[in-house]
């Protein structure tokens, strides 16, 4: 878990595709058999209502949904 004070979802936008970018690039370029692939899920913090494990908990579903996503797309 990593938490990103004053992080907006364009930063963590950005972070995700340079990630996706770098495991695309390594998969090219490795020469292994397996495709490296890195889910990751954000969640925004609300001071008034959320506990860190909320949060933590909604961060773990959003990145869920990614990796259910990116394996669909490998089966078709």
């Amino acid at each position: 878990a990593i938490l990103g004070l004053s992080l907006d979802y364009d930063m963590f936008a950005s972070i995700k595709t340079r990630v996706s970018d770098l495991c695309a690039e390594w998969n090219r370029n490795s020469g292994e058999q397996f495709s490296l692939s890195i889910s990751l899920g954000a969640v925004e913090f609300n001071s008034e209502s959320d506990s860190l494990e909320k949060l933590l908990k909604l961060a773990d579903d959003e990145q869920y949904k990614e990796k259910v996503l990116k394996k669909k797309s490998r089966q078709n």
